[in-house]
């Protein structure tokens, strides 16, 4: 696959000019239990002022394992590699492994991602990180008044490549689901350094959620979250309502609202808030168009519209049209994508 793009950030997008991107993909299963996978991408940039004709890219392998007791496992290794004499490189590893059953499951992971590693061409956005992660959950489901009870264990440790601790944390969740009504408590505490001002944080939040889910037509839901974020008490608001009159036609309201105060303030004031109205239209079995509409509190706004169809198996047709309004400034982007199997 080749393509041509701009990076988003708009200084970057200045300097760098469009650059040519390339990637490519192989994967192989050997025998019924393993498969493995190549990847790599590379960046041609022929416009780049710092350095001209610029390319640098990342290459990797990935291996996934079906281990007896129904274990899985998956790991993955990625380097990158670059022509410029002042860029260092730097590699990328993660391996985890799942246990599924029909009650229980139960994961654990650990990653690296080495201080250098350019995560540009598209792999892994957080870098100078490393440690295990681990999650254990039991889950039971049936019919009648009380359909499904849940519990989830789940917590990380993370340092950067110095040893010196960046992230750690601790979650318990629990669920329930009587007729058609659904709650969920979950109560979190996660310590967490602010890397710019060299701070560290403790945040401690409880995350509660009610949602009604009858048969047909309507579903109502809202989530919260409350406690104390980057030293400042914080209160996490969404609500959703969808609606669905027909099996053609559905419609859905949501917002997400964020209020936050200082600890040392009485007054709360508010941060965020982001309004958005989605519709969604079923001309065919494989036929749609949907479009959404986003306001936030600083006025800035979005209108999103797709068209999607499978005119025959495997192949498609789509165009998706996207206007934002910020700052007095309008960006319209227009996309089309045509694809077309066959048989050679």
């Amino acid at each position: 696959m080749t393509t041509q793009a701009t990076p988003f950030d708009e200084e970057d997008a200045l300097r760098e000019g469009r650059s040519n991107f390339t990637a490519a993909r192989y994967q192989r299963e050997v025998g019924s239990r393993v498969g493995v996978g190549l990847v790599g991408v590379n960046k041609f940039s022929p416009d780049d002022t710092r350095a001209r004709n610029r390319a640098h890219g990342a290459g990797g392998a990935d291996v996934t394992m079906r281990l007896p007791h129904d274990i899985n496992m998956v790991a993955q290794v990625v380097g990158n590699w670059t022509r410029e004499r002042d860029w260092e490189t730097d590699r990328a590893f993660i391996i985890q492994g799942e246990r599924r059953s029909n009650t229980f499951r139960s994961g654990f992971r650990y990653f690296d991602t080495g201080r250098n590693f350019d995560s540009e061409p598209g792999f892994i956005p957080r870098l100078n990180r490393r440690g295990p992660g681990a999650s254990v959950e039991y889950r039971l489901q049936r019919d009648g008044l009380v359909r499904r009870i849940s519990s989830e264990l789940s917590g990380q440790r993370l340092t950067d490549a110095d040893g010196l601790l960046m992230e750690e944390s601790a979650e318990v969740d629990f669920a329930l689901s009587v007729s058609d009504f659904t709650v969920f408590f979950g109560p979190e505490r996660r310590l967490h350094r602010d890397e710019d001002e060299d701070i560290v944080y403790t945040d401690e939040t409880v995350d509660l959620f009610f949602g009604w889910f009858p048969p047909r037509h309507i579903s109502a839901r809202v989530f919260n979250s409350y406690g104390y974020r980057d030293g400042q008490r914080s209160w996490y608001m969404s609500p959703n309502v969808s609606l669905k009159p027909t099996e053609a036609f559905s419609l859905e309201y949501s917002m997400q609202r964020e209020i936050r105060r200082p600890t040392s303030t009485a007054d709360w004031r508010q941060e965020s808030r982001v309004q958005r109205l989605q519709a969604r239209y079923q001309f065919a079995q494989r036929s749609f168009l949907s479009g959404s509409a986003e306001i936030s509190a600083d006025d800035m706004q979005r209108f999103f519209v797709l068209y999607g169809s499978e005119y025959r198996p495997k192949s498609f047709f789509f165009i998706v049209y996207n206007e934002l309004h910020e700052e007095g400034v309008t960006d319209r982007a227009l996309f089309v994508k045509l694809s077309y199997q066959t048989k050679l």
